[in-house]
């Protein structure tokens, strides 16, 4: 049989390498087609520590928008849990669009499947609202504020631009500070009056990007649930625990200790004899001379 005619048989085994490559060289020539256009988000931070947030996301060359939202928080010392409400997803006319939102790896994980076939870049709005959104340093009357857009865990996609703007309940008399940090660079922002602008250019994929705000703690009263936390509400559960079973055995100890304790037996006790010319009564005793007559 002529070479050319030759007939080239796979075992099983290189088939299933074949697909994987192949699946794999797809896979990579969509991710590098996805990008985000423009991240536009406001954030509006209420009295009682919430945050009502709405984003307008353009995608372009991807089947879907995935948005994870981180629950769970720490800085330092100090960890929270936050609640997050999705109030809305809606396409750039505002009709409701199809999305999945599921709680992953701590994280809140809403995914809207896009129009694939359509060429120019597709606009998501999303607006929810996050509970116990601050936290409040007391020791030097600071409080701050932190929302992740991207990290380098979940939907890695590059960005051209974004662009966020804060808003806070009062006037912070010069106390308001917005940082848009992308793997621990801070760039461009400016601040006025009650409002603050941050944005970044050019993100590559796989980069984080926060926003964070500093501000006064006099802006925000927090009810007790949230300035205590939920680390701190541990802490004196578990403390009040400790106490309470000391208490009861310390209580069981003595109740053991009266219950086996002997009576003392007062027939041993010894009453000494009086002293010479004293009664027992404690009276004088008078004795009889020989001169004496009856």
């Amino acid at each position: 049989m002529p070479r050319s005619w030759r007939v080239v048989f796979f075992t099983p085994c290189q088939a299933r390498m074949a697909k994987l490559l192949v699946v794999f060289a797809l896979t990579t020539a969509t991710l590098h087609a996805q990008r985000i256009v423009m991240l536009r988000a406001h954030v509006e931070l209420r009295k009682d520590g919430s945050a009502l947030v709405s984003e307008k996301v353009t995608v372009q060359g991807s089947p879907f928008l995935e948005r994870s939202i981180p629950l769970h928080l720490s800085s330092g010392t100090n960890s929270w849990d936050r609640e997050i409400k999705l109030i809305s997803v809606q396409d750039s006319g505002g009709s409701p669009l199809a999305h999945q939102a599921v709680i992953r790896d701590g994280q809140l994980v809403v995914t809207v499947p896009l129009p694939s076939s359509s060429p120019e870049p597709v606009v998501v709005r999303l607006t929810y609202e996050v509970r116990r959104a601050v936290v409040v340093y007391w020791e030097v009357n600071s409080a701050s504020f932190t929302l992740i857009f991207a990290d380098n865990h979940h939907w890695r996609v590059p960005f051209d631009q974004v662009l966020v703007t804060a808003t806070v309940p009062d006037d912070p008399q010069g106390g308001l500070q917005a940082y848009l940090n992308s793997s621990g660079e801070e760039h461009g922002s400016v601040v006025d009056g009650r409002t603050a602008r941050a944005w970044r250019d050019n993100v590559p994929a796989g980069y984080w990007i926060m926003l964070t705000l500093s501000f006064p703690s006099r802006m925000v009263h927090l009810p007790a649930r949230d300035w205590l936390g939920q680390e701190t509400v541990r802490e004196l559960l578990a403390a009040l625990f400790i106490v309470a079973v000391l208490a009861a055995y310390v209580a069981y100890r003595r109740s053991v200790m009266a219950e086996t304790r002997p009576l003392p037996d007062y027939s041993q006790i010894v009453i000494p004899p009086p002293p010479v010319g004293k009664t027992a009564d404690g009276g004088s005793s008078l004795e009889k001379s020989d001169g004496d007559e009856t």
